[in-house]
């Protein structure tokens, strides 16, 4: 992920707050730390957000040809190769 600053995390996580898509919630021990999780709404969207952007993609791949797909396949394949390699 880019960085982002503190003050546009913050600003980042209210508004999912606010729109009930994630919740705070602080450490009982150390009243520094604040976990962020998922709430159901957000779920719903997130799930809702990742077959709508399926659909856009499989809308996309349909109008490639065969040999246009092949050589996708063989890009993305190197490219999943480099990174691998990247990560070690």
């Amino acid at each position: 992920m880019l960085f982002r600053s503190p003050s546009a995390i913050t600003a980042m996580i209210d508004r999912l707050e606010q729109n009930n898509y994630a919740e705070r919630q602080r450490d009982e021990k150390d009243r520094r730390v604040v976990f962020i999780r998922i709430s159901k709404e957000g779920r719903k969207v997130l799930k809702q957000a990742g077959e709508k952007r399926k659909e856009i993609l499989i809308h996309y791949l349909q109008q490639l040809e065969e040999d246009e797909i092949t050589a996708l396949i063989a890009i993305n394949e190197k490219l999943a190769h480099i990174i691998s390699k990247t990560d070690q």
